[in-house]
């Protein structure tokens, strides 16, 4: 009985293939989540950039605020 348990190899089997499994599953992990990262990180700049290209200039009868100096001119109609 003792020598059929020393020449038992079948849950040294699965032991290595489940590591290779996960190995590759890893492997996979990895190399999917990149170009992930990648499109997110686009996606990110993308946003900065519009938000950066919002046009904040406003007028109102009677006055009108440039965008740069932020300063209220008053105009008189007529």
């Amino acid at each position: 009985m003792l020598r059929k348990l020393y020449n038992d190899e079948f849950g040294f089997v699965i032991s290595a293939e489940l590591v290779l499994v996960m190995t590759i599953a890893v492997l996979a992990m990895v190399v999917g989540l990149t170009p992930l990262r990648n499109a997110v990180i686009n996606e990110l700049n993308d946003l900065s950039h519009a938000i950066g290209a919002v046009d904040q200039t406003y007028n109102v009868v009677g006055a009108s605020v440039a965008k740069n100096s932020g300063k209220p001119h008053l105009s008189r109609a007529g």
